[in-house]
């Protein structure tokens, strides 16, 4: 038992000295080169981003508002003025409706709804930037003072955050394109207006009962229909209205086109911290263990998990697990393993034999002594 023993303490030793892996993981790599330029980018790239999101989702707030505002609203038709052909409709002084009766609605509320969301997750993301550059400038501070500093995890560093908002980026550049190409569909599809197709009798009906024309011939986006109508001369002095609308939804589908290549370039960068983060072992991004990713900030080596999970097996046996530790480890070899000394064991020998003779000589000791 002794000898066995003494081997697995040298051999403990030996593989002890050839371990390279430390007892305290390094600290993590806030002065790092490639994080400062990631950090750098990520500001930049995402406060374009937010620049360009608020003005799309205050113009698409305008279309929406307008939509809602001039849905029962109407204009009245200028002393018949007809352009071209029309002028056989002798409609008189008639109101009709400021929107068709087929407009393209969901485009409309999903760019509204991208815009604002992109708004959202920009400061969000710029928030956990800022902090981890405050965290970080806290300890180059301390650093430069010389004074006993604890690292902590700094946020956008680790593995699950990058994992976590490369995901985010990646569904919000598939909903911005999926915005811009309903928006471009819905502008090409859209219908013309033709005056010749402005109902010959009252089709609707407004909430106070008064009968009015609603232009019914085809679909149209918002864009398109006040931009025909800003034109005719028919429309009197709502064609003000639908000019300055028509500039405001030229800008917001124009927006858009720049406002995808601002989401683009942040799901590159995103994707690209990922993966360059995952390479930078040897600035402890992340540990991999036999059983569990370990992730920075926990203080746990493979020596360790596998110890405490055969540390009641150990005690059940008394004595070492099959896990190769150092030498101070090794040293815990029971002590009960030690033979007993050899006067204990004369003493005992002796006992044995004076029970042997008293059993061969029972009557010798009940003799009475003379």
């Amino acid at each position: 038992m002794n000898i066995t023993s003494k081997i697995q303490a040298v051999v403990g030793k030996v593989k002890g000295r050839d371990s390279k892996t430390p007892s305290v993981n390094p600290p993590p790599y806030i002065h790092d080169h490639t994080y400062r330029v990631s950090r750098l980018l990520s500001v930049v790239l995402l406060t374009l981003l937010l620049l360009l999101s608020i003005p799309a989702l205050a113009l698409k707030i305008y279309g929406y508002n307008f939509i809602e505002t001039n849905g029962e609203m109407g204009f009245y038709l200028v002393n018949n003025e007809a352009p071209g052909p029309g002028e056989g409709n002798n409609m008189g002084d008639s109101l009709v409706a400021a929107l068709p009766h087929n407009l393209f609605r969901v485009p409309e509320k999903l760019v509204l709804v991208v815009a604002m969301l992109n708004v959202l997750l920009s400061m969000a993301h710029l928030g956990f930037v800022a902090w981890d550059w405050r965290a970080g400038r806290r300890v180059g501070l301390q650093e430069s003072k010389h004074t006993d500093i604890k690292l902590t995890n700094h946020q956008t560093q680790t593995r699950s955050f990058r994992r976590n908002s490369m995901a985010l980026h990646v569904v919000n550049t598939i909903l911005v394109l999926s915005a811009l190409i309903g928006l471009s569909v819905a502008h090409k599809d859209s219908s013309t207006f033709d005056y010749k197709l402005i109902p010959q009798e009252p089709n609707a009906l407004s909430p106070s009962g008064y009968r009015y024309y609603r232009y019914d011939a085809g679909t149209f986006d918002l864009e398109t229909w006040t931009c025909e109508l800003m034109n005719i001369p028919a429309v009197g002095d709502a064609m003000k209205d639908y000019s300055a609308q028509c500039q405001i939804e030229a800008a917001a589908r124009m927006m858009l086109v720049p406002f995808f290549l601002a989401t683009i370039a942040v799901t590159a960068l995103s994707i690209w911290a990922l993966v360059v983060g995952g390479r930078q072992l040897p600035h402890n991004e992340q540990l991999y263990t036999k059983d569990i990713d370990l992730e920075i900030g926990k203080q746990v080596q493979v020596e360790e998990v596998e110890l405490d999970t055969l540390r009641p097996e150990r005690q059940v046996d008394a004595r070492l697990s099959k896990i190769e530790e150092g030498a101070e480890e090794l040293e815990e070899a029971p002590k009960d393993a030690t033979p007993p000394p050899v006067k204990a064991a004369k003493t005992l020998s002796e006992s044995e034999g004076n029970t042997d003779e008293a059993t061969k000589s029972p009557l010798s000791a009940s003799q009475p002594t003379k």
